[in-house]
């Protein structure tokens, strides 16, 4: 069991540098500004222990909501990226599928990051969203 949870902490901890030369790529030259908020974010999730990493995954296997998504009535807004390994964009797609008011944007040049990395399609998504979806 412990030659396991060593083999998935190494994994997960070769998988932060991957997430980091993608960022590169999707976020462009702003990629360096926003380098510290990455690893901060990075630093969070795969915690003091690969425990912590394990337990993260586990609550959310365990908490699913996916069968509740079809009750909420609200417009709710989707953006997923299609480079995203954390949440695949089918799952997002599927998300959306469920919920009846809600509004699927795919980024192609996104990962899990997307208000980061594209924030020239995400923030007019959202316009164009509120906008539509305001109450009078």
């Amino acid at each position: 069991r412990d030659r396991i949870r060593r083999a998935l902490a190494s994994g997960a901890r070769v998988g932060a540098p991957f997430y980091q030369m993608l960022f590169v790529l999707t976020a462009g030259a702003r990629a360096f500004e926003l380098r510290p908020l990455l690893d901060r974010y990075m630093e969070d999730v795969l915690g003091p222990s690969f425990d912590n990493y394990l337990r993260l995954f586990q609550e959310l296997d365990a908490h699913s909501v996916y069968h509740v998504l079809p009750e909420i009535a609200a417009p709710a807004l989707v953006i997923s990226g299609a480079l995203d390994l954390l949440t695949p964009q089918r799952q997002s797609f599927e998300i959306a599928r469920r919920m009846p008011n809600a509004k699927h944007v795919p980024l192609a040049r996104a990962s899990h990051f997307a208000l980061l990395e594209r924030p020239d399609a995400v923030l007019p998504a959202m316009e164009r969203f509120y906008t539509a979806n305001a109450q009078a």
